[in-house]
């Protein structure tokens, strides 16, 4: 049976974060290069609206909840979580906030 178009999606996130695992050290956790790379590769639309580019470094120390300066793939699907809901929240024109 093919895969559903959410199954496809599961394995496209999972292949992007391998390819960039892959580039040094463990091929299962980012460091802090390699979530640069990731976040840059996947993401060029919403990088071209940071106004401080060293914003990423931020973002990687809260992503990496165990402190291990790597981010493993359970940390980097909190930072996707957290870009499909402000997403969300954009093309409704709100934040979850003010629709409660």
């Amino acid at each position: 049976m093919p895969l559903t178009e959410m199954e496809q999606c599961i394995q496209t996130i999972l292949k992007h974060f391998h390819e960039s695992a892959a580039q040094e050290g463990s091929y299962d956790t980012l460091n802090k290069a390699e979530l640069k790379q990731f976040i840059t590769k996947n993401f060029p639309t919403y990088m071209k609206k940071l106004k401080d580019p060293k914003i990423l470094d931020n973002v990687f120390e809260q992503l990496d909840t165990d402190q291990n300066q790597e981010i493993s793939f359970g940390e980097i699907m909190q930072f996707i979580t957290i870009v499909a809901i402000l997403s969300h929240d954009r093309i409704h024109g709100g934040t979850p906030e003010s629709s409660a």
